[in-house]
């Protein structure tokens, strides 16, 4: 059984979805988060008790500003890879999903994934990342999906994403 989808890539699609694959690093976000909030509260303190004020003013400002930054320069970067890769710029990729593998298809290139090799399979409301490592993704969009296609990916995303937790 063969399910395939097919949509034109953009830059407006790759930027949202590495803000989906960001997003989905919760833990890192969790530690990176209470880092942050001991910092500020550190900031706060050496404020409060020490005549040098300028190091708790950098110290809070850097952790006000870190998490802005991150998402801004993964942005930047992404915008940058994708000017950049000739081969996906706004170019229509289209998907062979079958039940060991898939391909992907873009015209200028050709490549076929095995589910078992995926380090991760990332979905929000719009669109599922095939992740064969955490910096790497294959994007579907979802508006693009039969509902079939949707329910096994789901499948797949349940046995991709238990795999990995072992």
């Amino acid at each position: 059984m063969a399910l395939e989808t097919e949509f034109k890539f953009t830059l407006e699609d790759v930027k949202a979805a590495a803000l989906v694959s960001l997003k989905s690093k919760k833990k890192i976000f969790r530690i990176i988060g209470v880092l942050l909030i001991v910092i500020i509260a550190l900031g706060v303190f050496l404020l409060c008790v020490s005549e040098d004020k300028m190091f708790p003013i950098m110290c809070i400002v850097i952790a006000v500003l870190y998490i802005p930054l991150v998402f801004g320069l993964n942005l930047y970067m992404v915008k940058q890879n994708y000017n950049a890769n000739k081969s996906i710029k706004d170019a229509t990729i289209h998907y062979v999903f079958r039940d060991e593998d898939f391909d992907i298809d873009t015209g200028k290139t050709f490549g076929k994934v095995r589910y078992e090799v995926l380090y991760s399979i990332v979905e929000d409301e719009k669109y599922i990342l095939l992740k064969p490592s955490p910096r790497q993704m294959y994007i579907v969009k979802k508006e693009y999906c039969s509902d079939e296609l949707l329910a096994f990916l789901h499948t797949k995303a349940e046995m991709v994403n238990a795999n990995r937790k072992k």
